[in-house]
């Protein structure tokens, strides 16, 4: 007995079709029995007799109600871990941009006391408040970046790229921080080209190279690169540190994984961004190591032969540096917009004692209200990503280009790592920098930009 009659409906439907059609017939049926539903995946198939004539059908059925409730126990368990990564996601990216605002207003408010300090006996101390803040802003960084590549948002957007120019920046940038380790740092020019995504790759190498400046107490870190093929190439990160021990090679690539013994305080996090993004770019890791000798970390990408005329290569970052701090005493004036009042003023703080003058707003309409009362065209304008009311900084920079001028570069100041940011920036023709923001780096976007 059928309790429904729409089931017996549709059984007989189904046994109709296959003596119609003379045709066998397989689909899954639903009867309601005992108060509940049972699935059946029901088989039909013709009978025939000796002349080959229809004569009736036989039915087979099998109960899938077991399997066919533990794929809707799947499916809600996958729908739940799914809504938990997007919360998480969106958790981690909302606290991260408030966690970002006293870290950078720390970062601000150090620049501009050390330049107060200057052989004062204090100064130590605020050296180490500073190693402190970059162990904190490190921590950000990889808890950021794990919980967007666990939800998918990061993209690869591969282009023709010269690894000469990426690895001068990075040199650029992390030689001054190996110096006061006593170790040097330094990359065996290339002319090569490689396909890849620019940032990410960046973001890769950045992480090998904190991670040699983790494990090397003395020494030196060498980064150089080898044609592994006729169309590919990898680039090498060599370290004298203290080496991983050969049963450990492939654990240090998971979460939250350190060599014992080494002193790190960290997450162990970046080896694991390392790996995830070199598997979104298709780009090959490996890693060799001795213990109490050295390590070293390579990635394989594609190598491109591009025929096209090569841009002129800007002065090494470093120069650019010397250069701002040899020139900050003839600076002009900076509009700083930021809707973050201990923000603007850390930056106020902090630029005027690189030399400049500051003028600061707290939206772009404020912006437009104190140039025009001001007088004086800015030499640049810094703002930051997220303004109020739904503002955006890269609105605001345009609305005073609009009023000063096209050529006053802008830079962009957020905690938001997405790439679509960076995309945006670029677009608009602005620079940008992430929170929170190293001073050496602000001041050296700040002179490539031509702020003098």
């Amino acid at each position: 007995m059928f309790e429904d009659a729409a089931d017996a409906e549709a059984l007989t439907a189904v046994k109709r079709r296959a003596l119609e059609s003379g045709e066998g017939v397989r689909e899954e049926v639903r009867i309601r029995h005992a108060g509940q539903d049972h699935f059946y995946d029901m088989t039909i198939d013709p009978l025939r007799g000796p002349d080959g004539a229809l004569a009736g059908i036989t039915c087979a059925a099998v109960d899938v109600t077991g399997r066919k409730q533990a794929e809707a126990d799947l499916r809600r368990a996958r729908e739940e871990a799914e809504q938990a990564a997007a919360g998480k996601s969106k958790f981690l990216a909302v606290a991260s941009h408030d966690l970002r605002q006293p870290v950078q207003s720390l970062y601000l408010f150090a620049a501009a006391l050390g330049d107060r300090l200057q052989g004062h006996p204090s100064l130590p101390l605020l050296d180490n408040m500073r190693q402190a803040l970059d162990t904190l802003k490190g921590l950000l960084d990889g808890l950021l970046d794990m919980s967007r590549l666990e939800s998918g948002k990061i993209a690869a957007n591969p282009a023709e790229v010269r690894l000469g120019q990426v690895l001068g920046r990075l040199v650029a940038e992390y030689a001054p921080r190996a110096a006061q380790k006593g170790l040097e740092l330094r990359a065996v020019p290339t002319r090569a080209w490689v396909r890849t995504d620019p940032s990410h790759l960046e973001r890769i190498l950045r992480n090998l190279i904190e991670n040699a400046l983790r494990y090397t107490r003395q020494g030196r870190i060498l980064i150089g690169c080898r044609r592994s093929g006729p169309d590919r190439l990898r680039v090498e990160v060599w370290d004298s540190g203290v080496g991983i021990p050969a049963d450990r090679l492939e654990d240090i690539f998971e979460e939250f994984t350190q060599i014992q013994g080494s002193g790190d305080r960290g997450l162990g996090l970046g080896l694991a961004i390392v790996k995830r993004l070199s598997k979104l770019l298709d780009h090959r890791v490996r890693v060799r190591s001795k213990e109490g000798i050295g390590s070293v970390f390579s990635v394989e990408m594609p190598r491109v032969v591009v025929e096209k005329p090569r841009a002129a290569v800007p002065p090494p970052a470093m120069d650019l540096f010397r250069q701002a701090a040899n020139d900050c005493a003839t600076k002009g004036m900076v509009l700083v917009i930021d809707d973050e009042a201990i923000i603007l003023l850390g930056l106020k703080a902090m630029l005027e004692g690189w030399g400049y003058s500051v003028l600061t707003a707290r939206s772009g309409d404020q912006a437009l209200e104190r140039l025009r009362a001001d007088g004086r065209r800015p030499q640049i304008v810094l703002a930051d990503y997220q303004l109020q009311q739904g503002r955006t900084g890269p609105e605001a920079l345009a609305a005073v280009q609009g009023l000063v001028g096209k050529d006053v570069p802008g830079i962009i100041l957020t905690g938001d790592t997405a790439p679509e940011r960076l995309d945006e920036a670029r677009r608009k023709g602005f620079s940008i920098l992430h929170k929170p923001v190293f001073p050496n780096d602000l001041r050296k976007m700040m002179a490539n930009a031509g702020a003098a």
